[in-house]
């Protein structure tokens, strides 16, 4: 296999700009997202259609000729314009209606915004294309709707998405929304929800990986959460260190390491660095790709005019990679960047960013303790029927598990709580006082 490395990239002049990734939701400038925006996007890229051009009033204008054509009076389709187009009635009548979404114009910079998000969730999806279908209950009028709008749509090229950079949760993501699919109105209702949990979910993974990539393919870490309205402690220590202190410490690594990332490697073929480095080591020709990237380096540190920083010849793969990600983390820290510059400021930025976008509704202060992170009771039932799927119920440790295989870890007085909710709702049988013995059950 050859590796995912653009030898004319590393050869070429480098840039006094950092490349966005695809992989990371956010940018160094405006980041207000709209999670309908982004639903109608991750939609586009996930079955391969776009609308161009296309408004609600070019929807309603046509449902109009197509009714009127079919001998519906004015005085009815009136009463049908304020059920569907007074409202958002239109909007979920069916799953891919949500690609209007992508329409609006009015606000540029959320929308742009809202499309990177729906981007870096792409890829969670590999090479996968999805299927969407219609509502269980939708009727003549709100097929209309939905065919008119469907028959808008155009092929959109797949070429170029990332590789998963976590298969352990491209696994679970796409096993969770296939699911969602089978049910088209609760998938309407919660695909927004959905994408924006899996959002911070994946970057938060990701960035408690991206370090390890030596270590080969990347795996589920520790990420401590509460139920919401959970009481917290001082001596709930991995709630504390290892949740949103943790999260925070590690986002630091995010865009100068993905930066990097995206400038070496192919626009059309990108991969995640653990995947890259297994490649490279595997392939005939590493010394080839040791001297490129090493003399990279060489000149990097002169384009970013590092300070106390030194090019030193790989011996090996590891090696050059680790001192290119080395490098790409000196720009943007104030001991070794251009002091004429203010470069540094570039991440502080995107820590922002990540913290008031990407986490928001996951973070919450709590007093002296700092912050710590939050699962609404929403996204617990969410994700809960989701990971039963099709089955009529699961064991309440095998539920923890998969909580855990997708980034989300709970203590013991959270596992506790949890039981406490699912008792109340009415959704668990309990064969002994044990969690063992506990089974939860669906609540859609």
């Amino acid at each position: 296999m050859t590796p995912n490395i653009n030898l004319e990239n590393l050869q070429a002049e480098i840039s006094d700009t950092n490349a966005p990734s695809d992989y990371l939701p956010v940018k160094t400038n405006y980041n207000e997202c709209n999670w309908n925006i982004v639903a109608g996007y991750f939609l586009s890229f996930a079955c391969g259609v776009e609308l161009n051009k296309y408004s609600k009033e070019d929807l309603e204008q046509d449902c109009k000729d197509e009714l009127l054509s079919r001998q519906v009076s004015e005085e009815y389709f009136g009463v049908l314009r304020k059920a569907y187009f007074e409202t958002d009635g239109y909007l979920n009548l069916a799953p891919k209606n949500l690609l209007l979404h992508t329409q609006d114009d009015q606000k540029s910079k959320v929308n742009s915004a809202s499309k990177k998000v729906a981007t870096a969730l792409s890829t969670l999806l590999g090479d996968q294309e999805i299927q969407l279908s219609n509502a269980e209950d939708n009727h003549f009028i709100a097929e209309l709707i939905s065919s008119t709008l469907a028959s808008k749509f155009t092929q959109k090229s797949q070429n170029g998405r990332p590789k998963p950079y976590l298969p352990f949760l491209y696994e679970r993501f796409l096993g969770d929304l296939c699911f969602l699919i089978k049910k088209p109105t609760y998938f309407v209702e919660n695909i927004a929800n959905l994408l924006a949990l899996y959002n911070f979910l994946h970057i938060s993974q990701l960035a408690l990986n991206l370090k390890e990539w030596k270590s080969g393919e990347p795996s589920s870490k520790p990420l401590f959460f509460i139920i919401e309205n959970e009481r917290v402690s001082s001596e709930r220590s991995n709630v504390i260190d290892m949740g949103w202190n943790s999260f925070a410490s590690a986002s630091r690594n995010l865009f100068p390491i993905l930066s990097i990332l995206q400038t070496i490697q192919s626009k059309d073929n990108k991969k995640p660095l653990w995947q890259l480095f297994i490649e490279i080591n595997a392939s005939a020709e590493k010394q080839k790709y040791i001297d490129a990237i090493d003399d990279f380096s060489s000149r990097f540190i002169e384009a970013r005019k590092l300070r106390n920083m030194t090019f030193e010849a790989s011996t090996n793969v590891e090696e050059s990679i680790e001192q290119l990600v080395d490098l790409a983390l000196a720009q943007f820290d104030k001991r070794f960047a251009d002091p004429s510059t203010t470069r540094y400021q570039a991440n502080e930025k995107v820590v922002a960013a990540l913290k008031e976008h990407t986490a928001k509704g996951f973070v919450k202060a709590r007093g002296r303790i700092g912050n710590i992170l939050v699962l609404s009771l929403d996204n617990l039932l969410l994700l809960t029927n989701l990971i039963i799927g099709t089955r009529n119920q699961l064991r309440f440790d095998e539920l923890i598990d998969e909580f855990k295989g997708r980034g989300i870890y709970f203590d013991e007085s959270s596992e506790e709580k949890l039981i406490e909710i699912f008792e109340r709702i009415g959704n668990v049988e309990r064969k002994s006082d044990s969690g063992d013995d506990l089974n939860v059950r669906q609540t859609i």
